[in-house]
């Protein structure tokens, strides 16, 4: 039995650094590690498709908490029993998903729909969700394109002045992007670096433009 993650306390055989070894300097793909805000930790991935899906997570406001592999599920393929690995573990105010990342070419080929058939039944009886995320999904609309934009000022430290000014602005009523900031001045950094931190918000699914509204309650945005 592994030790469960404290912060993943309704899913059994759950460890922070995963079950399997995701990275190895055998492994010929691209690969890299992604600094989560959200996980606390640097988080592996094998695919720039795991890298943008990695990105969404990051500032979607429903996500709270995302694992690298962090089990293995046993399924039955052809009356046998198979090892899967799900790619990540993705905790949501809602419950939790088991989330594989693949190209749409490989997801629609029969044997992997045979395994995320069974994955999603293994899944179900440790009473969470299992769902497959292609680049149809992860890199449609602005939510990748708004994610890069965002996480470049991952590690800005807040100047105080400007997230009062900020704070300020949005509760007069200055809400657009181009009341609060122009173009790639310090307020703009340090308003992209208040929505990494859930300070502001706003929809993560529109492109980023200067009529795009900002709101200091998680009600504004996505």
């Amino acid at each position: 039995m592994l030790t469960p993650d404290r912060r993943i306390p309704h899913l059994k055989d759950v460890k922070r650094t995963g079950v399997r070894r995701v990275i190895s300097r055998r492994n010929k793909r691209t690969t890299g590690w992604f600094r989560s805000r959200k996980a606390g930790a640097m988080i592996p991935w094998e695919s720039r498709l795991e890298l943008d899906f990695l990105r969404t997570c990051e500032i979607d406001r429903t996500v709270q908490y995302v694992a690298a592999q962090p089990l293995r599920l046993e399924v039955e393929l052809d009356d046998r029993v198979c090892v899967h690995f799900p790619d990540f573990l993705v905790t949501r105010r809602d419950g939790l998903t088991l989330s594989e990342v693949k190209l749409a070419k490989r997801a629609q080929q029969p044997a992997y729909q045979a395994l995320f058939a069974a994955a999603a039944l293994a899944a179900s009886e440790r009473t969470c969700d299992y769902a497959v995320f292609t680049e149809n999904e992860v890199r449609s609309g602005a939510r990748l394109a708004n994610a890069v934009e965002l996480l470049s000022f991952a590690a800005l430290c807040i100047d105080p002045d400007l997230r009062e000014g900020i704070l300020a602005s949005i509760a007069a009523g200055r809400a657009c992007l181009s009341d609060l900031a122009e173009t790639k001045d310090r307020r703009r950094r340090a308003l992209y670096a208040m929505c990494l931190a859930g300070e502001v918000f706003f929809d993560i699914d529109a492109p980023l433009h200067g009529d795009t509204l900002f709101h200091a309650d998680a009600t504004g945005g996505v």
